[in-house]
């Protein structure tokens, strides 16, 4: 081989490397990554081994939390983080904790509204800060301020705080949607949109990355030493997908790399509908993780269940076009024509993107002729 052949070699090899980097040179060490798994334990506080492993890849070494409730995620918190700081608005919840951690020195309980306890708090912290923010309404011995919850509050005041360099939890993210307005909604109004959300995040820094990790959302700084497999990435523009500015492609994509999710984070995916199974039944929420769990059936060739997933979640809100293609296509798979029929300009669209769509119609075709 001649040095000029050389050479030409070389320049491939290195441009194929950017490439599978997407388009960035290989970092001198790899990057941890975060994929889906089922990071809450029975009691719905955060997993020991997740906010170990939160601790580990980030570097942090605060941990602060809005929503106390029974102190179980501020416990295990205290294991990993060195200093805890921890807020209640509900007056017998707090009480409970202060007794508890009474004799922690790494904990600090705090009674009151989120966010004023937050603006008081935050200018003498120094340090790398996880913020676990899951102070809402939920019923029961929860507390209620003005609204059911205070999460772009909460956001508002980190942005005043001027910490642009912390990693931002958000828990329940199904509740981030629109419901009916009745009475029976009632502790599920008043929350933000996705977009709204992500918004409010950027508002902190321009530059964090937002991604839906389960129910979760997550934002951290590109330049944080981990980052997120690519069926979260894939959840994400699933769940960002806004009909008002559609990407298609983009889109189709995502959610065909959901379908193709394997081991712990296929099991994840076909395990959060029924996880979260009281939402959807009481406030109609939920409905990407029907769809989720209907793409890694269909995949699986579990044609029935993966279009009774579908259906649900059409009658929960999903009304793209995309989803009637979803639902015909595993209609069809079914030789359920009568529902193929109904479904058929999903079908029609989908054939800018796909040559199963054009068999589909075909098929159609064939099968009125006769």
């Amino acid at each position: 081989m001649n040095i000029k052949n050389s050479i030409s070699w070389t320049i491939f090899i290195i441009a194929s490397l950017c490439l599978i980097r997407n388009f960035n040179l290989l970092p001198t060490t790899p990057k941890n990554e975060l994929s889906l798994y089922w990071v809450k334990d029975k009691d719905w506080s955060l997993r020991s081994d997740f906010l170990k492993n939160l601790a580990t890849i980030s570097k942090a070494s605060i941990f602060i939390e809005t929503g106390t409730f029974q102190g179980e995620t501020t416990y295990k918190a205290a294991q990993h983080f060195n200093t805890v700081h921890t807020t209640e608005l509900g007056w017998e919840l707090f009480k409970k904790a202060e007794n508890r951690f009474a004799y922690n020195p790494a904990i600090f309980t705090y009674y009151g509204n989120s966010p004023d306890i937050l603006r008081k708090i935050l200018p003498n912290i120094k340090g790398k800060i996880i913020f676990w923010l899951d102070a809402h309404y939920s019923s029961g011995e929860t507390a209620k301020g003005k609204s059911n919850t205070p999460i772009l509050e909460e956001l508002k005041t980190i942005e005043e705080s001027g910490i642009k360099d912390s990693i931002i939890l958000i828990d329940d993210m199904r509740f981030l949607d629109i419901v009916e307005n009745i009475p029976a909604n009632k502790a599920a109004q008043g929350y933000p949109s996705i977009q709204q959300l992500r918004n409010a995040l950027l508002n902190i820094n321009p530059n964090y990355h937002f991604v839906v990790f389960s129910d979760i959302g997550i934002a951290y700084s590109p330049d944080e030493e981990f980052t997120v497999s690519p069926v979260v990435e894939a959840c994400t523009i699933s769940r960002l997908f806004e009909n008002e500015k559609p990407n298609i492609p983009l889109v189709l994509a995502a959610e065909k790399q959901i379908a193709h999710a394997q081991n712990q984070e296929r099991n994840l995916l076909l395990y959060l509908a029924e996880g979260f199974k009281h939402s959807e039944v009481t406030y109609q929420l939920g409905k990407h993780y029907r769809l989720w769990r209907g793409l890694v059936l269909a995949h699986e060739h579990q044609y029935k269940e993966a279009l009774n997933q579908f259906l649900k979640a059409r009658d929960l809100g999903l009304t793209h076009w995309r989803i009637s293609w979803y639902i015909a296509k595993t209609a069809y798979k079914c030789r359920n024509k009568e529902l193929l029929i109904k479904h058929q300009g999903g079908v029609e669209k989908a054939t800018k993107f796909s040559r199963k769509a054009i068999q589909i119609l075909q098929w159609l075709q064939t099968q009125n002729s006769k």
